[in-house]
């Protein structure tokens, strides 16, 4: 533009000048001054055999000169070899002619870094002789660089389009493709060229490419972006694949809309794969939601982090009041709170799937029981350990099996009660049968052996009598011994308290032990069982104290309160400790006393031990009385 504006300025010089009609315009000296120093390319003035006569001010900065040093030097000294052939060639031209322009591209000696452009001016006044040179140059550096530049992007841009797996598409304002990646042409199945100028509409199907279009037609209006938009892609073929789009405006120059470019990424797969994952989550969620227990995932701090709805059921919790929360403050409050806690077995002795049983009381103080197991959540990646807590209600089952426990002890201590009576009536037979037979043959064989007695015979067969005699004796005593023990017959005849005190009578006595016995005085009514159950348990403590309490004095009591028989008996022996009464089943205290306690429990009784070591032992029972 500079030089235009020279060559204007220098024409109209010359028009102006009244002198010679081909007068030059360097010999008015005001008008080359201006020009030349403001002119912001470098200028160079040449005489007619290239020695530089002036330089400017944008040539010293540019090229780093100095004026003084380079006036009087010939332009070709500044040139690199092959500059300079072409510089001389160029040069031989200009000079031949009055007026002429040439464009040479020049490169000056230790400034290969800076690309020129020089255009050179000869202008010639009357006198060809006195003609000058006016070179100006421009620094094309900058231009070059920018140029590369340019390509470089441009090239890259293409083969970006060409190899990128990603769909890339420019589309202007009425969405009509301008460029597009090879990966973009091959989803439509065209080529590149085949697809310009088209829409969307000419490859998917209507709803797809409508929601397209409302898209980028909403980008065009607002300016606004979309970003990583799962999109679905229904092909006229009917297949049907999944990308994730980004979409922002294109602008020209000056900032103003033109179109939008467009990003897609084929999600096909993993969209398929999360749908897969998405179906198998709900249902797994489904079937963990459906399980008749308790479900929970723990981490290592005891903090739950998710939980199916059984277990908020199985608490009566509402969701929010769980997730987030230790288990133990959920779970609980126990009877033992975190003892033997199967988390700790988990995360901290590593033990495989512990299972542990907790009771619970609820408000109403019903209590519950529940089954605790922990399974490890095998997970390589994560360095936070997790569990799934499985929690089951047991409490029917627990109640299930105390109700059938307690069945079967009733039926054992029936059992129990039932063979003892059987036992006692079996004795009873017995010993009925001992009475009338062989104590009665007994009691005539006697009989008869008196009678023979009182006859006269040989002294050896008197002895003989006398020794059978004494041997019948004998046997009918051990006989009626033999049925007391059995079944004392005064049980039967007499009675319940009258067969008390002859027990005590005939045991403790021949064992030196000192008693008491006192009765009140109240009927007693007692069935037949019932006075041979007590009975048999009076004589059983007997006998205990007998053995084991090492005890000199005795006292027995029999009374009646209310509707009950209670019967006391109170030794002074060395007693024992009743808190290990069970320790004692192997031997006949414990074994003895527990069986008395079981089979006073059948009948609706009582039994109390009372005892310290030392200090004696004190027994009651207890029993109704028949109505």
């Amino acid at each position: 533009m500079i030089k235009d504006k020279f060559l204007t300025n220098s024409k109209k010089k010359v028009k102006d000048t009244k002198n010679e009609s081909n007068y030059s315009i360097l010999e008015d000296e005001g008008s080359l001054s201006l020009i030349f120093d403001s002119s912001p390319y470098p200028i160079f003035l040449l005489d007619r055999q290239g020695i530089i006569e002036d330089i400017n001010s944008a040539a010293i900065k540019l090229l780093k000169f100095d004026r003084n040093k380079i006036k009087g030097k010939s332009f070709t000294e500044l040139l690199e070899s092959d500059s300079k052939k072409l510089f001389n060639d160029e040069f031989h031209i200009l000079s031949k002619k009055r007026k002429a322009k040439r464009k040479l591209n020049l490169i000056f000696k230790d400034k290969k870094d800076i690309n020129i452009n020089c255009s050179a001016l000869i202008v010639s006044g009357k006198n060809k002789r006195n003609g000058k040179s006016v070179l100006f140059a421009q620094d094309m550096t900058e231009l070059e660089k920018t140029q590369k530049a340019f390509h470089f992007k441009n090239e890259l841009l293409n083969s970006l389009l060409d190899n990128i797996p990603d769909l890339i598409y420019f589309k202007d304002k009425k969405s009509r493709f301008v460029e597009l990646s090879k990966s973009k042409a091959k989803q439509v199945g065209l080529s590149k060229e085949k697809v310009i100028g088209k829409t969307d509409f000419d490859y998917f199907t209507k709803e797809h490419a409508e929601q397209a279009y409302r898209d980028e037609q909403e980008i065009i209006k607002t300016g606004k972006e979309i970003k990583s938009k799962v999109e679905k892609e229904t092909h006229p073929d009917g297949r049907i694949t999944w990308v994730s789009t980004t979409k922002i405006p294109r602008y020209d120059e000056k900032g103003k809309v033109i179109g939008s470019l467009g990003i897609s990424r084929d999600v096909t797969d993993q969209v398929v794969a999360e749908k897969g994952l998405e179906e198998s989550a709900n249902k797994l969620k489904t079937i963990v939601n459906a399980v008749s227990e308790g479900l929970a995932i723990v981490d290592e701090k005891h903090v739950i982090l998710e939980a199916n709805e059984f277990l908020s059921k199985l608490f009566a919790l509402k969701r929010e009041d769980i997730i987030g929360k230790k288990c133990n403050l959920i779970f609980g409050p126990w009877e033992e709170t975190c003892e033997n806690c199967p988390l700790e077995k988990l995360f901290k002795n590593r033990e495989d799937f512990p299972v542990v049983e907790k009771t619970r009381v609820s408000k109403n103080g019903t209590i519950r029981y529940f089954n605790i197991q922990c399974y490890p959540i095998s997970n390589k990646a994560s360095e936070n350990p997790k569990s799934v807590i499985s929690i089951r209600d047991i409490t029917e089952r627990k109640n299930m099996e105390k109700k059938n426990i307690q069945n079967y002890k009733r039926k054992m201590k029936n059992l129990s009660h039932k063979l003892t009576l059987a036992e006692e009536h079996e004795r009873k037979r017995i010993a009925t049968t001992l009475h009338a037979e062989v104590g009665q043959t007994l009691a005539f064989l006697t009989l008869k052996m008196s009678e023979l007695k009182g006859k006269e015979y040989p002294k050896n067969i008197k002895e003989e009598l006398e020794e059978v005699y004494d041997l019948a004796q004998k046997a009918m005593t051990s006989t009626r011994l033999l049925m007391r023990q059995l079944s004392p017959a005064i049980l039967y005849e007499l009675g319940f308290v009258p067969a008390v005190d002859w027990i005590a009578e005939h045991l403790l006595r021949e064992s030196n032990i000192r008693y008491t016995f006192k009765d009140d005085g109240e009927e007693k009514p007692l069935t037949d069982d019932l006075s041979i159950l007590l009975f048999q348990a009076v004589r059983e403590i007997l006998v205990n104290v007998i053995k084991h309490s090492r005890a000199k004095n005795v006292n027995i009591s029999v009374k009646r309160c209310d509707n009950n028989i209670q019967i006391e008996i109170i030794d002074d022996g060395i007693g024992f400790d009743t808190s290990t009464l069970d320790s004692y089943v192997e031997k006949d205290i414990g074994f003895g006393l527990l069986n008395i306690r079981s089979r006073i429990d059948v009948v609706g009784g009582h039994f109390e031990i009372e005892s310290n070591k030392n200090k004696g032992t004190t027994v009651k029972l207890e029993a109704p009385l028949e109505k």
